[in-house]
């Protein structure tokens, strides 16, 4: 889903992209996140991890076609409309 705008980010009116890596897991899981590049402020970076642990992504495949774990780097954008 898309992610939980922090209120008291959108109250300040503080936008940005987060670009989080993702490690994730033969099932589509991801196993750990973390913020590769800051948007600037702390509660933005938070909640971009905290979606990307929510999310399902299908899975990589090696080269015999086994599903298999793999980083993935991901922008989380929070924009105020």
């Amino acid at each position: 889903g898309n992610p939980v705008y922090p209120d008291s980010a959108r109250a300040q009116g503080i936008q940005g992209t987060v670009y989080v890596r993702a490690l994730v897991n033969a099932g589509g899981k991801v196993d750990s996140a973390s913020v590769t590049g800051s948007s600037g402020n702390a509660v933005l970076d938070s909640a971009a991890v905290q979606v990307v642990y929510g999310w399902s992504f299908s899975p990589a495949r090696d080269r015999y076609g086994a599903r298999c774990r793999c980083y993935i780097s991901i922008p989380v954008s929070f924009c105020l409309r």
